[in-house]
């Protein structure tokens, strides 16, 4: 799989004057859904993502009730001049031309979008000469979109998705030679690809070793299964039981471990569906690190923490990598970042 990043700021929209006009006590905020991993439903319903979170927060600041209102993309702004909700939280990036209708806060996240193609495409480059014929994949009225109308239109055949999952799905199919997303909605095929829970439609993953631990998203982890979380941390340990799929001591203490030092220990009893968002995450991090993997996948591992679990977990992860496991995240946590060796660093090339 192919790559090419840039980078765009996204703030939250709203109308002049909105804030004076409505009841504090209660905003309605406008948000398109599905959006991995800035907002979207986990399997019981529940609406979450990292908008969610940060705007659930902001209302809980101003002691104010958040009323979210799904909205499908193209008919977001809109549905704001209509009034059918106070503000947007829904990774909107910021441009001049937006600016014209909406005010925006500050930029509260700086994302990149990508490039995906598969890697025996022959698409090495992104110009339009390159992409002459080819047919490009982008989300219905984003900037992707925009931006590949205004570059490649007149050179490429460019399909539009109201939403990123069914181009996705048209790309897995080979109905689309190259896609251009927001990197979020991009990164967990990537992990899935390395992890070899999704094969490539077109080309050749290699990956060195065959033990791999994957920890994805809680979002695509049920939480309606009867497990406890020791139930659901030892579930790590499956692929090193016997033949009786007994675990031994030895299993048993390195689930006690990570329990231990996950700050699971008292909820070890709990089943998954009372636990909290970020005691869930937890109990997942701690399934994979029982593992015991050379090769440690992590999609948005501190997502749903608190600041004090978070950096408990970047501590973890940074003594592991130094002892000879090979830990792939992807992020949105500066901390995180922080502390790995190696990064894609974000190349702002192209607008959008």
């Amino acid at each position: 799989m192919k790559k090419l990043l840039t980078t765009s700021l996204l703030g939250a929209a709203l109308i002049a004057g909105v804030a004076q006009a409505q009841d504090t006590e209660q905003l309605r905020i406008g948000v398109d859904v599905p959006y991995e991993p800035m907002e979207y439903r986990t399997p019981d319903g529940e609406l979450t993502g990292f908008d969610i979170e940060l705007g659930n927060a902001l209302c809980a600041q101003i002691k104010a009730e958040c009323e979210w209102v799904v909205q499908a993309w193209d008919g977001i702004i809109p549905g704001l001049l209509a009034r059918k909700y106070d503000a947007i939280m829904s990774s909107m990036t910021i441009n001049d031309e937006r600016r014209q209708t909406v005010l925006f806060s500050d930029p509260y996240i700086k994302p990149p979008s990508a490039w995906f193609a598969a890697a025996d495409s022959g698409i090495d480059t992104v110009y339009p000469e390159s992409l002459k014929g080819k047919t490009i994949g982008v989300q219905r009225g984003t900037l992707q979109d925009n931006y590949v109308t205004d570059t490649y239109g007149d050179d490429a055949d460019i399909s539009r998705y109201t939403t990123a999952d069914d181009l996705v799905l048209d790309m897995d199919a080979g109905r689309v030679d190259i896609a251009f997303l927001d990197f979020p909605v991009g990164k967990s095929t990537l992990l899935d690809l390395i992890a070899g829970v999704r094969r490539p439609d077109r080309g050749h993953v290699h990956v060195s070793v065959t033990d791999v631990a994957y920890a994805v998203q809680r979002s695509r982890a049920g939480d309606n299964f009867p497990l406890t979380a020791a139930e659901a941390v030892m579930m790590g340990r499956w692929r090193r039981l016997g033949l009786l799929r007994r675990p031994s001591g030895a299993d048993h203490a390195v689930v006690e471990h990570w329990i231990t030092e996950l700050g699971l220990a008292d909820l070890r009893d709990r089943t998954l569906g009372e636990l909290s968002g970020g005691q869930r995450q937890r109990v997942l991090l701690a399934q994979a690190l029982a593992q015991e993997a050379p090769l440690l996948l992590l999609d948005e591992p501190t997502t749903g923490l608190d600041a004090a679990s978070g950096a408990l977990v970047i501590t973890h992860l940074r003594r592991l990598a130094d002892t000879g496991t090979t830990v792939i995240a992807a992020t949105h946590d500066t901390a995180l970042t922080a502390a790995a060796d190696h990064r894609i660093d974000i190349d702002g090339t192209a607008p959008h």
